[in-house]
């Protein structure tokens, strides 16, 4: 071990540890361990605090040295034990991050296929591509559900009778490319996978050059045996953001119920000038807000039905919604009046080395996008990496840049800008910007955006049982209640009996914070479609009253409460953040390296800095019975709500294709087959609303009375079908594929009704 050196978050060297040198940081009893399972490297030394540079070795900065093997190791400093003489830190290895994504399900192809096939397939949205490739074979393979993204990677490395093996290579500075190579089984020692492992880059993001700092850890053998006897776990679903972002702390929340008109009356200049073009959104600005803004009061705009797609643009290329919006507004009045091209909405010139072809108006060449994507792509790319990323992050900034003074008038941009934020509701006093997804070489003529939730299978990960009936301690307590007990009992049933574990975290021995705080939401039922243990950065994105839990004050804090300290949002990566769960005010239970378990502590100095607090929304208020049970049966089951959630993610994504079944386009009826069948109803017909209202199984007639979410409403005279969100009564409204304007939508009012059904089988 040699060349060790000290880094900071963003990858900038601080300090070299070598005993050679005098003024670096000296130290002894070091041992270097690793895992062959996982690849996983762990590091143990003493610090001797001779020179003033041992300020720098602190959790959550890390080190980087090269092994005997002459590989360079990435690892986070994840404890630091002070003594007056010495500090006795403990570092892990960057796991590999590729293991918890998701491979989608494939259909067989009609005939053998090379490996390229399936791999453009299965790295799609992972930000990974095929590199080196040494197979010759033409092979048919079925994935007939979604898995592990690494056991794809086996099973198709199996198939082609080749080995993998990960390199993440760098390009230019900050830009890291993702690679996987596959290459012919190797014929000395023995058969096993090769692992390169520079999974920690993927999440952070760099503002300085990177000197020599590559990262790549080779495994080689064979895979450890499977152990027999080990109960299997249940199947389930979970629900992975593909590009999170954090939200906004401050904003207006009288916009939280929609966007207001734009008006310029009063403007403000400071506002606007300070406006951030990166600047977080506010937690209820989605696609169907969006939407609903432009249908109130641009109702001819051809962005209508694109909301989602101009929300996952915007945050995959860490862009603010507002700062679009803001600028067509005044470019192109949203849309309706493009520059040149029939989609060039953001009014972007055509130059040389452009993807798009050229269509000359008035005095220029502009843009031609075919395509409204292709057109937020272009817009987003242009603002990421020629403002952004450029220094120009001030809506001040930009604009001299964009649209000097000299030659317009920057205030009717400003005015307008300050009007569109104000609407919807942003404050820009608020300092959280958003993280970068993008890359420079994403070309958005062919770049596809889709910040969608993924249904994905098991991975074997979650600890425990789900339990089927809740524990109250007496009558009247709501299910609501009895959720927040289990949440508590599943901590306090492992307090002392565990060990805590960033490596090993999935159970049933040794969690990390976040992992316990994802078991115990799994086991309680607030998350009962999981099946990936999440992260503190991945928390961060469940904020919201639509969502798992909404922000409340430290005061407020009470039992059932979850905290999350440190960094917000991806910058609680690592060793960067923490979890837990209120006992009361003042007590915590957490999984916590320092007690090495899961134990029970005062808040204050063992929760972490800063704190912010959280309370789990409560769509449970019904009653239940001194059994446990609930009080009404009124409620859909797993599968029924896995339905709806297939119907949900797909709002502003799949267009409405009359007599289409799949994802990719279908219509009323369309949209009810393959939702349904996704979440294992059988339906063994090519539903309509023909066959539903006739109740051929597994739909059946129920009244209104009985109706709930997940159950289907008839309107227009039988030609039209809907899944409800909640009771008819309630308020709730339908998703439906509606129209091919529209395409797939979620609306409030339920009109011109011709019956209730039900679904078979839930």
């Amino acid at each position: 071990m040699h060349h060790i050196e000290i880094l900071d978050n963003d990858f900038k060297r601080l300090a070299f540890i070598d005993n050679n040198l005098e003024e670096g940081i000296h130290f002894s009893n070091d041992k270097l361990s690793t895992s062959i399972e996982g690849g996983i490297y762990t590091l143990e030394m003493t610090i001797h605090k001779d020179s003033p540079q041992h300020k720098y070795v602190k959790e959550g900065n890390y080190i980087t040295f090269i092994n005997r093997q002459g590989v360079r190791i990435l690892g986070t400093i994840m404890n630091v034990d002070e003594t007056r003489l010495t500090k006795n830190i403990y570092m892990e290895d960057a796991s590999i991050n590729l293991i918890n994504k998701v491979a989608h399900k494939m259909d067989e192809p009609e005939i053998p296929q090379k490996l390229e096939y399936y791999l453009t397939e299965s790295l799609s949205e992972t930000g990974w591509k095929l590199g080196k490739n040494e197979s010759t074979k033409d092979v048919k393979l079925n994935f007939s559900s979604h898995s592990n993204l690494m056991t794809r990677l086996k099973e198709i490395a199996e198939a082609f009778e080749v080995e993998f093996y990960f390199e993440t290579l760098f390009t230019t500075p900050g830009n890291p490319d993702f690679r996987i190579h596959f290459v012919k089984k190797r014929l000395e020692g023995e058969e096993g996978f090769r692992l390169s492992s520079d999974d920690c880059i993927e999440e952070i993001k760099r503002k300085t050059n990177i000197d020599n700092i590559v990262t790549k850890l080779i495994v080689e053998g064979k895979e450890p045996e499977k152990q027999t006897g080990v109960s299997t776990r249940p199947k389930s679903t979970s629900t992975i953001m593909m590009y999170g972002q954090g939200t906004a702390k401050l904003y207006d929340h009288s916009k939280s119920s929609g966007a207001t008109r734009l008006t310029t009356t009063g403007w403000n200049l400071d506002e606007v000038n300070r406006f951030r073009m990166d600047a977080q959104d506010p937690p209820y600005v989605t696609g169907e807000y969006i939407d609903n803004f432009l249908k109130n009061y641009y109702p001819d705009s051809p962005l209508i039905g694109y909301g989602r797609k101009i929300k996952d643009y915007a945050d995959y290329f860490g862009v603010a919604v507002g700062a679009f919006l803001g600028v067509i507004a005044k470019e192109t009045t949203f849309g309706r009046n493009p520059c040149g091209g029939r989609y060039n909405f953001g009014c972007i010139m055509w130059t040389s080395g452009s993807p798009f072809g050229k269509k000359y108006a008035g005095d220029r060449n502009w843009i031609d996008p075919q395509t409204i994507e292709q057109s937020l792509g272009a817009w987003f790319k242009l603002v990421r990496f020629n403002y952004i990323d450029s220094g120009q992050v001030t809506y001040k900034d930009f604009l001299n840049k964009y649209s000097p003074s000299f030659e317009n008038n920057q205030a009717t941009f400003k005015n307008i800008m300050w009007g569109t934020i104000k609407s919807f509701g942003y404050n820009v006093n608020d300092t959280g910007k958003k993280n970068r997804y993008a890359r420079s070489s994403d070309n958005p003529a062919t770049l596809k955006v889709e910040n969608k939730k993924i249904a994905v299978v098991d991975m074997d990960v979650v600890p425990g049982t789900r339990a089927t009936t809740a524990n109250p301690t007496g009558n009247g307590k709501t299910v609501h209640d009895t959720m927040i007990d289990k949440l508590i009992k599943w901590f306090t049933d492992r307090e002392g009996k565990v060990r805590y574990s960033m490596n090993a975290r999935s159970g049933p021995s040794s969690y990390d914070c976040s992992s316990a705080v994802y078991s115990a939401l799994f086991y309680a039922g607030f998350k009962p479609n999981i099946n990936y243990l999440g992260s503190t950065v991945s928390l961060w994105n469940d904020i919201g009253s639509s969502k798992l839990m909404v922000e409340i004050s430290r005061s407020q804090a009470r039992r059932g409460d979850i905290f999350l300290s440190g960094g917000r949002g991806a910058a609680s990566a690592g060793a960067n953040g923490h979890t837990g769960v209120f006992l009361n005010n003042s007590q915590i239970i957490h999984c916590n390296y320092r007690d090495n378990g899961i134990t029970r502590t005062q808040v204050e100095g063992r929760a972490g800095s800063p704190i912010y607090c959280f309370r789990l929304v409560n769509r449970h208020a019904q009653l239940v019975n001194s059994d446990g049970q609930s009080s009404s049966s009124n409620q859909p089951s797993n599968k029924i709500e896995t339905a709806v959630q297939r119907c949900l993610s797909r709002v502003g994504k799949t267009p409405y294709v009359w007599g289409g079944t799949s994802i990719n386009g279908w219509d009323c009826s369309g949209m009810v087959y393959e939702a349904y069948r996704y979440a294992g109803f059988t339906i063994n017909h090519r539903c309509t609303t023909r066959t539903i209202a006739a109740q051929q199984s597994p739909f059946y007639r129920i009244s209104a009375a009985e109706a709930r979410r997940g159950d289907l409403v008839i309107q227009h005279s039988g030609g039209h079908v809907a899944v409800l969100l909640g009771a008819p009564s309630s308020g709730a409204g339908i998703v439906h594929a509606a129209t091919p304007a529209l395409g797939t939508i979620t609306q409030k009012s339920i009109t011109n009704v011709n019956g209730y059904y039900r679904v078979r089988g839930g």
